[in-house]
């Protein structure tokens, strides 16, 4: 178990009932049953399910390979989908997986391609970017487009001296208060009704990775996917 929250019971029931979710809706739109206008819309929201499954798999102590497996079996499938429906903190989330879980720079140049294609190409996205794609290190100068709570990450690279500090306060202070609008927000407080997969911020672990933080004093902190920061395969 890596989540402080729910137990491993709570998360095989999370599993299971949206992968029951995901089977039942893709029957649907096989069978012809879901109205076209309807039928973009469902997509989104399952692939945003398969990404929620994954998390919730870290969460209970699913082995970093198993994740990476069930990562690789999104991009592949699900990619081409996206559009500005989908989401920044979606697609922030998926380019932040991909640079803790190594996965390649094929993958990048196609996640690439896709997000710039859809407009969410932002400072953010390209420091991720550069990294994956060319071992390059930029200075994230320039538009995010969610200033709350992620400019905070803007200052991290900017301040060499600074940066243990400010990586601990974005995690501690800012991370989960900034994101008070999501859906996913405060879902720990109603466990019996099965919405929380877990809370990791892995945009700041890939952060962290890139610029090879010092962040032994948050092993073990909420939030904060300390492994597979440090996860080399």
């Amino acid at each position: 178990m890596r989540d402080t929250l729910a137990d491993e019971e709570y998360f095989k029931g999370y599993i299971i009932k949206e992968n029951d979710t995901i089977t039942e809706f893709t029957r649907k739109i096989n069978e012809g049953i879901i109205r076209p206008e309807r039928i973009e819309p469902i997509k989104e929201h399952l692939n945003y399910l398969k990404l929620c499954i994954l998390i919730a798999k870290y969460s209970s102590g699913y082995t970093i390979e198993e994740i990476k497996k069930d990562y690789l079996d999104i991009i592949k499938k699900d990619f081409e989908s996206w559009n500005m429906g989908t989401g920044y903190a979606y697609i922030l989330r998926m380019v932040s997986l991909g640079v803790l879980l190594n996965i390649g720079k094929d993958y990048f140049t196609l996640m690439e391609r896709k997000v710039f294609e859809i407009g969410m190409y932002d400072a953010l996205m390209k420091f991720l970017f550069d990294y994956a794609l060319n071992d390059k290190v930029t200075d994230m100068k320039g538009k995010i487009y969610f200033k709350k709570p992620y400019v905070t990450l803007q200052e991290i690279v900017a301040k060499q001296n600074e940066r243990e500090e400010l990586l601990t306060r974005y995690i501690k202070k800012e991370w989960y208060r900034g994101h008070s609008s999501m859906d996913w927000y405060n879902t720990h407080k109603e466990l019996d009704k099965k919405l929380y997969e877990g809370y990791w911020s892995f945009e700041a672990g890939a952060v962290a990775k890139i610029l090879n933080i010092d962040d032994s004093s948050l092993k073990d902190t909420k939030y904060y996917p300390y492994d597979l920061v440090h996860f080399t395969e």
